[in-house]
């Protein structure tokens, strides 16, 4: 298939109430192409305009726990049948926990996402630590779980582990 040029046209808003900052994010995309299983689609691609959009809330617990929580979905305008592992309306949520030690030597994280759709997950605990103001080492995971049908899913015999030592220049 032949991909051409998107319109694409967002929207962003935050406030903050009583320490909480609300936000959204807000995307409309027209006319996007999306694979179809269908014999007699010339080009193996229909198009769509579909709404994406975010709805969060930030707020730091005890001066010391940042917590990030999101609520995510998609919405296809003209949804065909014969889209390739797409539903009509994709729904998915996430919550990040990030904490500091020691002035900001160590920072731990876990971001986890889940996909309601499927239901399917993905888990990532993360750890740095900065050895000097130039050098920093950290450890870290993607673990995916859930069924097969799901974003997440997909991969969930493919976890991954890793180790990163970073120079900052």
């Amino acid at each position: 298939p032949e991909y051409r040029r998107l319109d694409i046209f967002g929207a962003t808003v935050s406030k903050e109430i009583h320490d909480v900052v609300f936000k959204g994010d807000f995307v409309y995309t027209k006319d996007d192409f999306f694979p179809v299983i269908d014999e007699g689609d010339a080009d193996g691609v229909v198009r769509s305009g579909h709404l994406d959009y975010l709805l969060g809330a930030d707020y730091t617990f005890f001066e010391k726990l940042d917590v990030n929580f999101q609520f995510i979905q998609e919405i296809i305008l003209d949804h065909a049948k014969t889209m390739i592992n797409q539903d009509k309306l994709n729904s998915s949520f996430s919550l990040r926990l990030s904490r500091n030690f020691w002035n900001r030597k160590l920072q731990t994280e876990l971001l986890t996402i889940y996909g309601l759709n499927a239901p399917d997950f993905l888990y990532q605990p993360k750890v740095k630590y900065d050895l000097t103001n130039n050098w920093q080492v950290s450890i870290g995971a993607d673990i995916f779980a859930g069924r097969s049908s799901g974003v997440f899913g997909y991969f969930r015999n493919q976890s991954r582990y890793f180790s990163q030592l970073v120079y900052k220049f």
